[in-house]
């Protein structure tokens, strides 16, 4: 059976990053299309690649580019629960910790930013191949510099719940922000979220934590940003 007593609040720790991009790129991009060629026996249809050559400059605006900075609370595992309504942010206050672990970050800000560029570069270069009418990428060269970089490091709420059914265990995480659901389980996902507590998760869905890095921390991300 599912206990609540099986049930712990927990914050796990990210970082957000906003940054104004710039990016120039040049590659080869290719359309795939078919022809008709003749043979002694007819006729075949054969498929080639019409390659063109692209270059050009893009700007885009990142918001809350979010990189999980925990080792139990995985990039992977933040992809799989999100959204988070950033927009509920509240400044960090120890009232929030009540019923709560609250978890350190194990990735700092100079490893999350570098992560949260490899985000930034992924989205920018998919942007430029959607913007042409093509099938194949040979290559596709992006320069990018960002500027007016913020970024704040925010407390996630989630509950975990561990319970054995049948002999078996299983773990289950929940959005406490959103009730969003993610894990195995042998019962209904509502039997799940009413063992959770509905009422619990309403309380707490406004409740982010925001902790303010040391000037030590800040000086390390600007020397890193404005490079």
């Amino acid at each position: 059976s599912v206990e609540a007593k099986n049930i712990y609040g927990v914050y796990e720790p990210c970082f957000t990053f906003d940054s104004q991009t710039v990016s120039t790129y040049s590659g080869k991009l290719g359309k795939r299309r078919t022809r008709t060629v003749r043979t002694r026996n007819g006729s075949r249809v054969e498929t080639y690649i019409d390659w063109f050559f692209v270059s050009g400059t893009i700007t885009q605006f990142f918001d809350d580019v979010t990189i999980a900075a925990s080792d139990e609370f995985s990039q992977k595992s933040y992809e799989k629960l999100k959204p988070f309504d950033l927009n509920t942010i509240k400044v960090y206050s120890k009232d929030y910790l009540q019923g709560f672990t609250a978890k350190h970050y194990d990735k700092d800000l100079t490893s999350c930013w570098r992560d949260a560029k490899d985000v930034m570069d992924e989205k920018i270069r998919a942007h430029i191949i959607k913007n042409y009418d093509c099938d194949e990428v040979s290559y596709l060269n992006v320069k990018t510099i960002h500027n007016d970089v913020t970024f704040k490091y925010v407390l996630l709420p989630l509950y975990r719940l561990y319970y054995r059914y049948k002999k078996k265990n299983y773990n289950v995480t929940v959005n406490g922000n959103t009730g969003k659901v993610h894990g195995k389980a042998p019962v209904s996902w509502v039997r799940v979220l009413i063992a959770v507590g509905l009422g619990v998760l309403a309380v707490s869905a406004l409740i982010f934590g925001l902790y303010c890095l040391d000037s030590a921390q800040y000086a390390s991300l600007n020397s890193i940003l404005l490079l």
